[in-house]
């Protein structure tokens, strides 16, 4: 692949009127001008078949025909000089007839240029800059400044700065090589490559030139700036990729402007690809814009290439569209293709269930999906903490109770659902089973336990902490701390003392709550 893309910069360099060009500098006809020609036709036939090796030998011969024309040698070391980036062999041919060709003062800017390259290139900074400094001076050029200011940068560092500010003096017409300047200015000064990247920007005014000055935007933080000239670019209806169109519907949505991206539905439909409409749904969500969050959530079902790792999530969420506007079929099934029970507790959880809008509207579909999956358990669980949420006690431990053990820890449920007997039936025993089941080693289960009731039943996790503190050789320090600040409500002077004693034994930082209070 490499060798392809040489052979069609080689190519560029014998395109056009080549041919036209030697021609032009001889006015008599004589066998030894027209030899010189038919050997560069032949080059440049040879270029178009990419044998390079081919061309080299017939501008040899075309140069040995006519050797006073410049333009000949020019094209014989320009490739030449090509092929030594590549291959090193071609190094020493390339100074070779370089330097013959100076010696004999038959030489141009461009052969002092490719000469001071091949030097730079053989890591001879002396030669290199005589010849870059000669080329400059034969006839300064924005190639040959910008040359000889990337060669000051690596040999003879810091660069010369009037180089790059003179080689802006030369016509705008080359917009790669001001890109270029404009980032090598940027290197030094942030903002003045700035300032040059917007005047390119202006004169060419085309996705390449925003790109570059997007990223200088991006280099002094200017994030906003850059998401403004993307919109005014499409606001003006100019020529805009899909790829920087996604860009900035993603920042719009990852800055939370889901406005912005909601404003921007027509270019999201039209680019019509799962990323971009990605953001528009969850923008739609974030917004309760139903109606474009269903057509974006279609778009993206038609498409169908959702990322297996999100589609969990978009079927929650596309299922809870659906139950906003009270269609719970619809919703039941995205939920049941959703198959979360985390992600769809978690949705669950985002109603207030106070109103009795919000209330209804969950009991329908989750009574509905019970009705409808084949998974069960899982319908049971998101039931058990619906009815818990509404302290429906009853009919909270109806469901909780067909839950297996299997299935709480297949889903990592046990804590949560250990929380939930405590807090609907206060069955100690059972929230211990489960408790003893999860893979938590920091805490003992009682001490989970007490940590659960010290807000809604502060008198029961108090004796648990005492019991506790009592009868395990090495409770936590956060058991210790609990049980200090009830104890001032439950217990005596004297058994406060006498328990933190014991804690200061293991954690002596601890010894601050046996310090007397200041008078």
């Amino acid at each position: 692949m490499t060798k392809f893309i040489s052979y069609l910069i080689l190519l560029t360099l014998l395109t056009g009127c080549s041919v036209n060009k030697i021609s032009q500098d001889y006015n008599d006809d004589s066998v030894v001008n027209k030899a010189s020609v038919n050997y560069f036709s032949f080059a440049e036939i040879a270029m178009q078949q990419n044998d390079v090796e081919a061309a080299i030998i017939y501008l040899k011969k075309a140069d040995i025909s006519a050797p006073d024309n410049i333009y000949i040698k020019e094209k014989l070391l320009e490739i030449l000089g090509l092929k030594a980036f590549f291959d090193a062999e071609y190094r020493d041919m390339v100074i070779q007839l370089g330097e013959d060709y100076y010696s004999r003062k038959l030489y141009s800017e461009k052969i002092l240029s490719v000469l001071a390259e091949i030097y730079s290139l053989d890591e001879n900074p002396k030669k290199a800059k005589k010849f870059y400094k000669l080329a400059i001076k034969t006839k300064p050029s924005i190639n040959n400044l910008i040359a000889y200011y990337i060669f000051q940068e690596k040999f003879y560092p810091p660069a010369d700065q009037k180089l790059l500010e003179k080689a802006l003096e030369f016509s705008w017409e080359k917009k790669e090589k001001l890109l270029q300047i404009a980032k090598l200015i940027s290197d030094i000064d942030a903002r003045k490559g700035l300032d040059i990247y917007k005047q390119v920007y202006a004169k060419w005014n085309d996705e390449k030139t925003l790109t570059s000055l997007l990223t200088a935007h991006e280099k002094l933080g200017n994030r906003d700036r850059i998401l403004e000239l993307i919109q005014e670019r499409i606001d003006e209806n100019k020529d805009v990729s899909d790829p920087l169109k996604t860009f900035l519907i993603g920042k719009y949505y990852t800055t939370r402007q889901y406005e912005k991206v909601i404003e921007n539905k027509d270019l999201c439909f039209k680019v019509n690809t799962t990323e971009i409409l990605k953001f528009l749904f969850f923008s739609a969500i974030h917004l309760d814009n139903v109606e474009i969050g269903i057509r974006a959530g279609r778009k993206i079902e038609e498409i169908n290439n959702m990322p297996k790792d999100v589609k969990p999530s978009f079927y929650s969420y596309f299922g809870k569209l659906f139950m906003d506007i009270k269609e719970e079929e619809k919703a039941v099934e995205y939920f049941i293709k959703c198959n979360d029970v985390n992600i769809l507790r978690n949705l669950m959880l985002e109603y207030k269930i106070e109103a009795d809008e919000e209330k209804n509207k969950l009991k329908n579909t989750f009574e509905l999906l019970y009705e409808q999956t084949e998974n069960k358990e899982s319908a049971d669980y998101l039931l058990g903490i619906f009815y818990t949420r509404l302290e429906e006690k009853e009919e909270a431990l109806k469901h909780l109770d067909n839950l297996s053990l299997d299935f709480l820890k297949e889903n990592e449920l046990l804590i949560i659902t250990a929380a939930m007997y405590l807090q609907n039936s206060l069955n100690l025993q059972k929230a211990k089973e489960l408790l003893e089941e999860s893979e938590i080693t920091e805490f003992t289960s009682n001490e989970i336990i007490a940590g659960m009731l010290i807000v809604e039943n502060d008198s029961l996790s108090f004796s648990i902490l005492k019991n506790e503190i009592r009868n395990n050789p090495t409770p936590h320090i956060s058991t210790f701390i609990r049980y200090s600040f009830l104890a001032e409500k439950y217990d005596s002077i004297e058994n406060l003392v006498s328990m933190l004693e014991k804690g200061v034994s293991s954690f002596p930082m601890m010894r601050i709550f046996l310090m007397p209070s200041a008078t």
